[in-house]
């Protein structure tokens, strides 16, 4: 006598539905954690890319561009930035600034402006991953990263 069997027993359909519960426990807080490395190093590369218009820019006038609104291109820096360049990212906002200071800098009173990229984000774990990215990093060029979680 042959025994003939069709399909999964109820048992069987438990233990694999089991399993991969449990990988996709495992794995679904690791995907959130690559996603927001990921939002870091985009903000990293429109800051070099800001970085790099603002430059322009005072080698082509001789003047930084002027502060901007959160999520606003400064106009001097649109020709030196890819078409489309946009002052965000998904959540995350940016926004340039120029300090003006009449006496300059305490330690280096020659030095009268200051240079500021600012970046916001509701995500804290967000502005942990660009904090964490920026680690190590040279900030060169004499531009200073404010990160700010509203």
């Amino acid at each position: 006598m042959t025994l003939s069997r069709r399909g999964f027993t109820f048992v069987e359909l438990m233990v694999v539905v089991t399993l991969v519960a449990i990988l996709v426990a495992i794995a679904l807080p690791q995907l959130h954690e690559i996603k927001r490395r990921a939002i870091a190093a985009d903000v990293i590369a429109d800051f070099n890319a800001v970085r790099y218009a603002a430059h322009n820019s005072f080698a082509e006038s001789g003047s930084y561009p002027a502060t901007a609104g959160w999520g606003q291109v400064p106009p001097e820096m649109v020709s030196s930035l890819r078409e489309g360049f946009s002052f965000s990212h998904g959540d995350t906002s940016y926004r340039w600034r120029r300090w003006s200071l009449p006496n300059g800098m305490p330690q280096n009173p020659s030095q009268t402006e200051l240079l500021e990229f600012e970046v916001q984000s509701d995500d804290p774990k967000v502005i942990t991953a660009i904090l964490n990215a920026f680690a190590g990093r040279a900030r060169g060029g004499g531009l200073f990263v404010a990160l700010q979680v509203d």
